[in-house]
């Protein structure tokens, strides 16, 4: 929107000093070889042969770290075209559900428990359900990823499951409170006002939503 280059991401920066890191666009016909980990963020209309790479890789024991996102808002521009149509989210559906995982791209996580407080466009102080911090409660104590972590905050997120009959071995490493409900994307992205998102959540029930393995 500036028209000035955006600087790399942080995490990105920091791999770089630590490994030999390689950009896959998603036009992507092949992996490389060799490849010691597949880091897959917010996955968008791979062509079939990058999915299959994908999955052979995976099901040949390759380590991959997938991050997939209903609303993702680190791309203002397609977050306001995704805010009308629906369409900002992860599609990567084939494979996750061939991995026993299930992800529904519509929903985006609200938890009364764990909303942020927020300043609002009139300055006053309100909670706002889909911006949430987890805690040590939510975290896994026992896992080397969340061990040494105190708080994660983070908008907008998603919900794993594990698919009914799945084989998977499954371990959440992050999960919701008990206070939780799931709004469709383009509610969620349509509602700038956190007293008439909170009217939203109707139910009590607990996600968990991010997997350390499968």
């Amino acid at each position: 929107m500036t028209g000035q280059p955006q600087p790399a991401w942080t995490f990105y920066s920091q791999l770089q000093q630590l490994y030999a890191v390689e950009y896959l666009g998603s036009d992507t016909q092949h992996l490389p070889e060799n490849t010691g980990v597949l880091v897959l963020i917010h996955p968008q209309n791979y062509n079939e042969n990058l999915l299959y790479e994908i999955d052979q890789y995976a099901l040949q024991g390759g380590k991959v770290l997938l991050f997939v996102d209903p609303h993702n808002e680190s791309d203002q521009m397609a977050m306001m075209a995704g805010a009308m149509s629906g369409g900002n989210s992860s599609s990567l559906e084939r494979l996750t559900a061939a991995w026993g995982i299930e992800f529904d791209t519509s929903k985006v996580l609200l938890d009364a428990m764990a909303g942020l407080d927020i300043r609002t466009q009139t300055g006053d102080v309100a909670r706002h359900f889909g911006f949430v911090g987890f805690n040590a409660e939510q975290l896994d104590r026992d896992d080397i990823v969340t061990a040494n972590l105190e708080l994660i905050n983070g908008a907008s997120f998603g919900v794993l499951s594990k698919a009914k009959g799945s084989r998977s071995n499954w371990l959440p490493i992050i999960k919701s409170t008990v206070n939780t409900d799931l709004l469709d994307v383009v509610s969620y992205a349509q509602t700038t006002d956190p007293l008439t998102l909170s009217g939203n959540i109707k139910v009590i029930i607990n996600h968990m939503y991010w997997l350390r393995e499968f």
